[in-house]
């Protein structure tokens, strides 16, 4: 395997993956599944087994290498992906990246299992692309985009049992935001609309909640998007005009992302500084993130 052949491979998989059908969420004939959310193009799901809730649940992209899955559960988590291969186990190579492993699957079903330690979960975070070469088969690729949102969401839909969309409080040295209902919008909500502009994402309505400030900060705002299906942002403004920011997709746990600077002149456009530490880092993962608010005029 070769960095040019897989930079054609990823490009060829971005201009597919959009047009791929939802990727399968279950890998064995006794299992069902429960939809729970949705994050960054990956799906993730609840797995039952014989009726009953199996203690897993499952992130899932689809590309034209078929259905790539991530899971979580008691047993800790396991890549799966497909395979011809109908014997017990076998040799492979998986790559991140640039980064290439030995590795040894399970295969059952027609799909192979390996297990992840915390060195791989975090290469599967932050990095662009995954390749996997199963000995008698093809090279497989899938990109990586959103991965890191992926991992959250499938470890809170673990933690919960798949129910309802989740919980479990933010972790780390800097608060969470309240998780509180926002205020309800001043009588005039067009003085509040924004278009917000999301890296990998694109363009969607929001409305800016003000928020009183907490200590050490001059201003907190909540971006709220106006239709179902976009992230919401928190933005604590300190006296140097940067930003804590927090992420929450669906309507799960705030993630944070670190501190944000202004990425243009304005004000108006921002993005993660670099050294962030050890829990920005794990969500921001390995994808490209950035924020423009634009207030839309009102009369």
């Amino acid at each position: 395997m070769t960095f040019s052949i897989r930079a054609v491979a990823m490009a060829a998989a971005g201009w597919l993956v959009a047009a791929m059908p939802l990727a399968a969420q279950t890998i064995a004939p006794a299992e069902t599944y429960r939809y729970y959310g949705e994050t960054r193009g990956w799906g993730v799901y609840a797995i039952d087994e014989g009726g009953a809730p199996a203690g897993v649940c499952r992130a899932v992209q689809g590309s034209p290498a078929g259905p790539m899955l991530i899971e979580a559960g008691v047993n800790g988590w396991l890549l799966i992906v497909p395979t011809s291969r109908d014997d017990v186990y076998g040799g492979a190579i998986v790559g991140y990246g640039k980064a290439d492993i030995d590795a040894q699957f399970g295969f059952r079903h027609g799909y192979a299992f390996r297990d992840l330690g915390p060195q791989e979960l975090d290469l599967l975070r932050q990095s662009n692309m995954l390749t996997v070469e199963i000995g008698g088969d093809p090279v497989r690729y899938w990109p990586l985009n959103g991965s890191a949102a992926a991992i959250l969401k499938v470890q809170e839909c673990a933690q919960t049992g798949g129910a309802g969309t989740g919980g479990g409080a933010n972790t780390g040295n800097v608060a969470p935001p309240p998780q509180a209902a926002p205020k309800p919008v001043a009588p005039k909500p067009a003085r509040n609309v924004a278009d917000c502009d999301m890296r990998g994402v694109g363009t969607f309505a929001c409305k800016l909640v003000s928020q009183p400030p907490d200590p050490g900060y001059t201003s907190s705002w909540q971006l709220v998007p106006v239709q179902a299906g976009y992230p919401a942002f928190f933005l604590r403004v300190k006296a140097d005009d940067t930003r804590d920011v927090w992420v929450r997709f669906d309507a799960g746990t705030w993630q944070y992302l670190g501190l944000w600077w202004e990425s243009e002149p304005g004000g108006s456009c921002f993005e993660p500084q670099p050294n962030q530490g050890p829990e920005a880092q794990a969500n921001l993962g390995q994808d490209q993130w950035g924020l423009c608010v634009r207030l839309r005029l009102s009369f």
